[in-house]
């Protein structure tokens, strides 16, 4: 409306200069012209407001739907739902442990058999108590250690009596008889039923928390789905009224 009342000035300010009055006739072209420029600029200026207000308004929406939202309720509620799975899962991860602890007792009581056997108690050929004292110097002192670390370095340890070194053990392993009736290392079940009881404790007690978490998330959504955020109300009120100057 202002861009074509300026328009329509100028048309009749350019009839007064030319044919009635120049100085008032002129005075109102440029007038006229200044208002139409000045009409000229409002439609961006409204239209960069518009989008600044609007910005602002979805931003404090989201913020909004954030806490007064089901979305945090439903986070919450997902998180202890999932400890409480994992709490009824624990018997049965114990018993799955303790199966393995179980299908491992040939290695272990292998393990413990090769342990079992030390240099410094074996006649192995060429390997006297000062050797023995070497290798024990260098954490070789099982039939364990010889199937197991490098004796490469090891002063006065050449290949044959490196090779005397791994008969003697390889003989120890052979020697090894699997009993399956011997009950597995009462500290590893321990530790195992240890760590299963800690993890209980820790969901227990997390879990002890969630009516009181789940009532207060659903006590402040509803407070404020009652009373919306300030800031909220103001950024709509501000895009209604740049909607309202734009008509």
């Amino acid at each position: 409306m202002t861009l074509w009342a300026g328009v329509i000035a100028v048309a009749i300010g350019a009839y007064l200069a030319l044919d009635i009055n120049g100085f008032w006739g002129s005075a109102l072209i440029i007038g006229s012209s200044i208002m139409t420029a000045c009409s000229l600029s409002l439609k961006p200026r409204f239209r960069t407001e518009y989008e600044q207000a609007h910005r602002t308004w979805r931003d404090q929406r989201s913020a909004w739907l954030e806490q007064a939202g089901p979305d945090a309720f439903e986070r919450k509620k997902q998180h202890y739902l999932s400890l409480a799975h994992t709490h009824s899962g624990l018997p049965a991860k114990e018993r799955q442990k303790l199966n393995e602890l179980e299908q491992k007792k040939r290695q272990l009581q292998f393990i413990n058999h090769m342990k079992a056997h030390q240099i410094d108690r074996a006649k192995i050929a060429g390997v006297g108590p000062g050797r023995k004292t070497t290798l024990a110097s260098h954490g070789v002192k099982t039939a364990f250690d010889v199937q197991n670390k490098s004796m490469t370095g090891i002063s006065g340890f050449g290949p044959s009596l490196v090779g005397e070194m791994d008969v003697w053990a390889r003989t120890v392993a052979k020697a090894f008889v699997f009993d399956p009736s011997m009950p597995s290392d009462p500290k590893i079940i321990q530790a195992i039923k240890a760590e299963i009881e800690r993890q209980r404790v820790e969901i227990e007690r997390d879990l002890a928390k969630a009516p009181e978490e789940l009532h207060r998330l659903a006590d402040a959504a509803n407070a404020i789905r009652n009373a919306p955020l300030a800031l909220m109300t103001e950024a709509y009120r501000r895009v209604k009224q740049v909607e309202l100057d734009m008509g």
